[in-house]
């Protein structure tokens, strides 16, 4: 199964070794694994759901992602000032979504 996804798929300004141009289009187009494709496909699922703070599974996903960041740094809280040291620009990343 294979795909050509294109760049707006991924965003802007996004360099990848995978990047190809193709003669029917000006726009770099990228082939994804079936495994890439299939993370890509959960991603995209999951964009139009807004962030609720009152939903456990949001507030493990911010902790997995403190954690995959700052893998030996313990989070004090899901509001914490340790949030800027990510580059969320306040103590509450969920402020931060649009």
């Amino acid at each position: 199964m294979a795909t050509s996804l294109r760049a707006f798929w991924l965003g802007r300004g996004l360099s990848c070794v995978c990047a190809q141009r193709r003669e029917s289009d000006d726009r770099p187009s990228f082939d994804l694994t079936p495994a890439q494709e299939e993370c890509l496909q959960r991603l995209q699922n999951r964009i139009d759901i807004a962030y609720d703070s009152l939903i456990p599974e949001h507030q493990d996903a911010l902790r997995a992602l403190w954690s995959a960041v700052f893998p030996t740094d313990e989070l004090c809280g899901l509001i914490s000032k340790q949030w800027k040291e990510m580059g969320w620009q306040g103590k509450d990343p969920s402020t931060d979504f649009r």
